[in-house]
């Protein structure tokens, strides 16, 4: 399910400072093997996966669902639709039944070539996502 699905997820701080270091960066003669050397593949993210559950677990303890009386409410309304898939028949979500998808940056050329490594951790990130939007709302 997507819940189990792996993904890296790098904060747009991070990302700004990554790209910034691959914009200046200029290979020295003979530094890089291959044919395409002034077109090196640089991949930015953390280098580490976490689940989109492992993200919401991270959101719901900066703002727990206790205080979201009213939209848990209206979530209860709405429901899920499972019951709905199987009722009609569908046997529920197919995709309950495929492994999780690992994607997640190998960062090795970052480190090496550009010194780039991210410095605001998933916990950090997603508590500025939060921050963010309620400043807004």
């Amino acid at each position: 399910s997507p819940d189990n699905d792996v993904r890296d997820y790098l904060h747009l701080d991070d990302a700004v400072d990554g790209i910034l270091a691959a914009m200046q960066f200029r290979p020295e003669e003979g530094s890089y093997d291959g044919e395409d050397a002034p077109n090196v593949v640089i991949n930015l993210g953390t280098g580490r996966g976490s689940t989109l559950r492992e993200a919401a677990d991270v959101m719901e303890r900066h703002f727990p669902r206790n205080a979201m009386e009213d939209e848990d409410d209206a979530a209860v309304a709405v429901g899920s639709g499972d019951d709905e898939e199987e009722e009609a028949g569908n046997g529920g979500d197919k995709e309950d039944n495929l492994p999780p998808t690992v994607s997640y940056a190998s960062t090795a050329r970052a480190e090496a070539l550009l010194g780039f490594s991210p410095r605001v951790s998933l916990e950090d990130g997603l508590a500025d996502l939060l921050a963010w939007h309620y400043d807004r709302a």
